[in-house]
């Protein structure tokens, strides 16, 4: 069946594509940036151990704080200040300042997995269905894979006098990511917001059991013991 997308939907979804294709430019080469800029493979391990650690107390802060009406403005200002912490750092490179380029690429691995969490309950603001999960993936993992493909087949190429670098997708990330944060803060999502604030009206509050609900148990268990298994083969 064909899956109607209105004007709203289409715009989270170029969005979600956007963010995908500077996700592809920027972190395929990330570490090699950091090698590039005299950080040891010890010490870029350690910045990612922390981007981790931090990256789940922040999830949980804001999934407390963060309620569904501020959900745009709270994407907006993310994708804002992650466009302004990659530009920093392409600036910041090969100045020798490590300690700021390490505590930037820690807040951009935050504030990217917040907004990676976040995208979807805007989605599901406008529309509630398993085929729009579907095409979120299928955007997000096709994007993602056109900026790993054009990274690696542009590298090293020249335009002119200036040569592609890893520093230059930096720059390109740091544009796209502006331009998604522009065209998510003109997006309408006001009556959304509305009538979904009617709809939780009329439920009752329910919260995880995880005692009683076996399923939920056994799922948390899979997602946990997959994620250990490919990010120890992966990760480093």
């Amino acid at each position: 069946m064909l899956v109607v997308l209105n004007k709203e939907l289409k715009r989270l979804f170029v969005i979600l594509g956007l963010y995908s294709l500077s996700s592809g430019v920027f972190y395929i080469f990330q570490e090699l940036w950091m090698a590039q800029n005299q950080l040891s493979v010890q010490t870029i391990g350690t910045v990612f151990s922390l981007c981790s650690i931090l990256s789940v107390s922040v999830i949980f802060l804001c999934s407390q704080f963060i309620t569904k009406d501020k959900l745009k403005t709270f994407s907006c200002s993310l994708f804002f200040f992650k466009a302004i912490v990659m530009l920093l750092l392409f600036f910041l490179n090969q100045t020798g300042l490590n300690v700021l380029i390490k505590f930037l690429i820690i807040i951009d691995y935050v504030i990217d997995v917040e907004l990676w969490i976040s995208l979807y309950p805007l989605i599901t603001l406008i529309k509630k269905e398993d085929k729009i999960y579907a095409i979120r993936d299928l955007i997000y993992d096709a994007f993602y894979y056109i900026g790993i493909f054009l990274t690696g087949l542009l590298l090293g190429k020249s335009i002119g006098s200036f040569e592609i670098n890893y520093n230059f997708y930096i720059l390109i990330a740091s544009i796209l990511t502006f331009i998604t944060f522009i065209i998510l803060y003109k997006t309408n999502l006001k009556s959304y917001v509305k009538k979904e604030k009617k709809v939780e009206s009329r439920k009752s509050l329910k919260t995880l059991n995880l005692k009683k609900d076996k399923i939920s148990r056994v799922y948390l268990g899979y997602v946990f013991f997959g994620e250990m298994s490919f990010s120890c083969i992966t990760e480093l």
